[in-house]
């Protein structure tokens, strides 16, 4: 197992987790700094109809979308980054432990 396929696994067990405990996807990815994925720039958001038209708590929150298999992949470079800083060799027992 390479550690890109852990730090995936380790991913979607603390998405699994967090999940359970009732959080969504946006909550997790603000625990975790992960920032949303921006479909127009604040330019083109003040001239969407739709946009406009949203109540001023959602607007408050900024435009952006989140998807499950991009806070995955985000929260894995951060499980690798940290491996990669306390130099943790991933081995096939570790997978299997997780």
């Amino acid at each position: 197992m390479t550690r890109r396929e852990y730090a995936l696994q380790q991913a979607d067990a603390e998405i699994r987790r967090l999940i359970l405990e009732g959080m969504g996807l946006f909550r997790i990815a603000e625990l975790y700094g992960v920032p949303v994925i921006r479909y127009c720039t604040d330019m083109q958001a003040e001239n969407d109809v739709n946009w406009q038209n949203l109540p001023e708590y959602i607007k408050a929150q900024g435009h952006g979308v989140m998807t499950e298999a991009y806070l995955r992949e985000r929260l894995a470079d951060q499980a690798e980054a940290l491996m990669e800083k306390y130099e943790v060799e991933v081995t096939w027992l570790d997978a299997k432990r997780a």
